[in-house]
């Protein structure tokens, strides 16, 4: 279970890779794009944005201890921005995009909830240690 459960891992990070260089190579377009949703400051939200993602998702891969706590910043993340930037019911053609995006969420909920025991576990025994 473990390694089929890492190999998922890897598989969506893959993917979020490949969405992290359309972000850099087309950072212009992305910015226009951004700028139309009425986000402030879009060439800031988008250096953000490749930050935080590619460093969450490089976490959730390969650093198992707080995966969780990776998991739910990413569940943040996503819930955040997937209603802004698909907006199905002002434009049906994203549809397909806003429940890709929803189907990652449950994916990251399952991940939060695999790991939450044992950083549950992990978290006690630093406490312990500390008193």
């Amino acid at each position: 279970m473990k390694n089929s459960l890492f190999f998922a891992r890897l598989l969506v990070v893959v993917l979020f890779y490949f969405s992290l260089y359309g972000k850099i190579v087309h950072f212009d377009a992305q910015v226009a794009l951004t700028a139309t949703k009425w986000v402030p400051f879009a060439n800031i939200a988008i250096i953000l944005a490749i930050l935080f993602e590619s460093v969450w998702w490089t976490l959730l891969l390969i650093w198992k201890k707080w995966a969780s706590i990776w998991a739910l910043l990413l569940i943040l993340f996503t819930a955040i921005v997937t209603p802004i930037f698909f907006d199905f019911w002002n434009n049906p053609k994203v549809i397909n995009n806003f429940m890709s995006n929803i189907a990652i969420i449950w994916w990251l909920l399952f991940m939060f909830f695999y790991y939450l025991e044992d950083d549950l576990k992990y978290l006690k025994k630093i406490i312990r240690k500390k008193a």
